[in-house]
């Protein structure tokens, strides 16, 4: 798993969370379709395929409250 950065961070905590990339982004000061960036890299990061993969992950390695 590679290290994540601080937005990255932010983003997949929020994602866990149960909030849509409009909400985030509003949020976070950025567009959704950016949000949607953060996420992908997070697939890639953490080499998962979706975000029910990706939210299993986060709750299974303690990275839904970082």
């Amino acid at each position: 798993m590679q290290e994540l950065n601080s937005k990255e961070k932010k983003v997949l905590k929020l994602i866990c969370q149960g909030l849509s990339s409009t909400q985030i982004g509003e949020l976070i000061n950025r567009s959704p379709r950016t949000v949607e960036g953060y996420r992908n890299d997070l697939y890639e990061k953490l080499g998962v395929k979706n975000k029910i993969e990706l939210i299993a992950f986060a709750f299974k390695h303690g990275l839904d409250s970082l």
